[in-house]
């Protein structure tokens, strides 16, 4: 087994995962340097998403996320575009988030956004992954919350639609 569980890797595999950017390549230690600057450590299973993907990445085709609980529950989200990661040329994991409201990112990391610019969090101490549905503006964005994974990993084996690889 490599540094994704078999299953994830399985399920990354068949939605023909890719780096967006294969020629990115990112700093020494860029994983360490974003825990540091975020202030806290990354959970372990985004730690070993990102050792293996580091830079943007996303699906060949549409995937949808199944919201657990919150707004929406019961239905898909729309599309998941891409995952953030180290990019020289555009967004990293930093400045993704220079233009939402700070209250809501204390203990969050944004990671991924989707086809309407909705994005999808991690929280840090318990490694839930959340989506944001950005229809609104500051405390409104609160009730816009919805749960989409347990851990990194839930979040991953709950992607629907994926179309099979070969």
């Amino acid at each position: 087994m490599g540094l994704l569980s078999d299953a994830v890797a399985a399920k990354l595999h068949k939605a023909q995962w890719h780096r967006i950017k294969p020629e990115t390549v990112p700093p020494a230690k860029f994983i360490e340097k974003v825990e540091t600057e975020i202030g806290h450590p990354l959970p372990d299973e985004y730690r070993r998403f990102l050792q293996t993907y580091p830079t943007r990445s996303g699906p060949v085709s549409a995937v949808y996320c199944p919201i657990i609980s919150g707004p929406g529950k019961g239905r898909n989200r729309p599309p998941l575009m891409e995952f953030s990661g180290y990019d020289a040329d555009s967004k990293t994991l930093m400045n993704m988030d220079s233009d939402y409201p700070k209250a809501l990112l204390d203990g969050m990391l944004l990671i991924a956004d989707d086809f309407f610019s909705n994005w999808f969090y991690l929280k840090l101490d318990d490694g839930t992954i959340w989506f944001l549905n950005r229809q609104g503006k500051g405390a409104k964005y609160f009730k816009n919350l919805a749960l989409v994974g347990e851990s990194f990993d839930d979040f991953i084996l709950r992607m629907e639609g994926l179309k099979p690889s070969g």
